[in-house]
């Protein structure tokens, strides 16, 4: 069995105790790239770990790797998503392009074994696009819940993990609604809960613009809450929003699904020995 990490995911090759596959991404002087690997993976098990957020050349490596692999008679190629980039763009109307559904139609050309992604974002809805192993790093938030007195959903999507986490630590949780108006705008209703000296956790499986973990601070600031601390598994804005979040809340956790720049603002979980525990038992 070999690891292959994508430029996406080098940050957590050092962490790999398991033999890596070793590749070469060049480009020529167009800037086209060309990917090339040392290693003799034929009759071999090929775990590619890598995530498919921005820049968009992630996923052209990713497809470059895998017809590599099918082309070099890998005996089973596995794919980990760190992030699957694009869950988000699942609708399917004719007049707006569906990134979700893109990607994984290109997959299913090749003889892919398993996908595996962590903490999938519109999970139900990737669904109907792809048969994955979603996974919830659920150390990481009971982690970060340890000293929460409530557990908060920003919304929604986040309702049953809230739910989940709350009832390991047996305290309540709590779902705020939120509203987006045609423009974009978010709103959060207010939340009839008198949190007055409690320190709640706020849960998510993303934070991109920050813009919806803001307004539900100041929902939770009016609603009496003594502390606040966020929690999301995968943290795509930049150090700016990460510092202005630190300066309202106690405490900002993120995994490292994502490169994250090293920063006072955030505490960074690392997510290696769950993939690593899943590639070994799988």
């Amino acid at each position: 069995m070999l690891i292959a990490f994508t430029q996406s995911t080098n940050h957590l090759a050092r962490y790999c105790t398991m033999p890596q596959l070793t590749r070469t991404l060049s480009r020529f002087p167009d800037d086209e790239l060309q990917l090339h690997i040392d290693n003799d993976i034929h009759n071999k098990t090929v775990w590619i770990i890598t995530a498919t957020h921005a820049p968009p050349e992630n996923i052209l490596e990713l497809l470059l790797l895998v017809d590599l692999c099918t082309r070099a008679n890998a005996h089973k190629i596995n794919i980990f998503f760190t992030y699957f980039g694009y869950a988000r763009d699942s609708n399917l109307n004719t007049q707006t392009s569906s990134g979700a559904h893109t990607i994984t139609q290109l997959l299913t050309v090749f003889p892919i074994n398993n996908v595996h992604i962590l903490h999938a974002h519109a999970a139900d809805q990737l669904r109907n696009f792809l048969q994955y192993h979603n996974h919830i790093p659920y150390d990481f938030f009971c982690t970060a819940a340890h000293n929460a007195d409530a557990i908060i959903a920003p919304d929604g999507g986040a309702q049953e993990l809230a739910l989940t986490i709350a009832q390991h630590i047996r305290k309540p949780s709590y779902c705020l609604q939120k509203k987006r108006d045609p423009n974009g705008t978010i709103s959060i209703e207010p939340l009839f809960v008198d949190l007055r000296g409690m320190h709640v956790l706020i849960i998510d499986d993303i934070i991109a613009s920050g813009q919806t973990m803001i307004h539900a601070i100041h929902m939770l600031k009016r609603s009496g809450a003594q502390s606040i601390s966020i929690a999301a598994t995968h943290g795509l804005c930049t150090v700016n929003v990460y510092q202005e979040l630190a300066k309202m809340c106690k405490s900002v956790h993120i995994s490292n699904s994502i490169h994250q720049t090293e920063n006072m603002y955030m505490q960074k979980y690392n997510i290696w020995p769950l993939i690593e525990n899943i590639v070994q038992t799988t």
